[in-house]
């Protein structure tokens, strides 16, 4: 069960070619968590984000769901929005350190006590 409160989080990663990606995490009313992209060095007038330009927007499993040091290709006809698999499994961490943290913080919310060992959880 996911949380049904809207929510988002942000963290900025850099790739071996030297990109420099904002990644945010956002939970929707009764739907899966959403992982969006951006291309930092890409800002132009014509976009509202402060971030950059937006290059994609992804199920919180596709992403979990890679295989390990998978390569990410955000979009195929432009390689450098390519994300290396070292920073894919960075990406990856940082999801899983966040959604953890919100289930935990739900489930104390409703009163049930979390173990040291049941921090991360699977989505």
């Amino acid at each position: 069960m996911y949380d049904t409160s809207k929510f988002q989080e942000e963290a900025s990663f850099i790739s071996q070619f030297g990109r420099n990606w904002r990644v945010t995490l956002s939970t929707h009313e009764n739907h899966e968590p959403s992982v969006s992209f951006y291309d930092r060095l890409q800002r132009t007038d014509r976009r509202e984000s402060v971030y950059g330009d937006i290059v994609g927007t992804y199920s919180v499993s596709t992403i979990l769901c890679m295989p390990y040091r998978h390569r990410f290709a955000l979009v195929d006809y432009v390689p450098t929005w390519t994300i290396d698999g070292r920073t894919m499994e960075d990406i990856k961490h940082w999801l899983i350190t966040v959604l953890a943290r919100l289930r935990n913080a739900e489930m104390q919310e409703a009163g049930i006590e979390v173990y040291a060992d049941e921090r991360i959880i699977q989505y």
